[in-house]
């Protein structure tokens, strides 16, 4: 739980990079000419890794692309399932 706080705060590398996503998604947001539903976003490497847990926390992206980066959460956290 702190952890979880810890990130959306920006207070760890992972929450900085998370916590930067959200604020050019408030800057999106502020924009006329931006339509709110169609926000969609691509990350390549490391950044789908930011990518896909960014999309968890905030909905706003409607739609995201990672690429080469997705798997190593996977391997990171397969030792929890059996």
């Amino acid at each position: 739980m702190r952890f979880g706080q810890l990130i959306l705060n920006g207070r760890t590398g992972l929450g900085k990079r998370i916590y930067d996503l959200m604020r050019a998604s408030d800057v999106l947001y502020s924009l006329d000419e931006i339509d709110k539903n169609r926000i969609g976003a691509i990350a390549h490497s490391g950044g789908g890794n930011y990518l896909v847990l960014f999309m968890f926390v905030d909905k706003r992206v409607k739609l995201g692309v990672s690429s080469c980066g997705f798997n190593d959460l996977i391997d990171t956290y397969n030792y929890i399932t059996p």
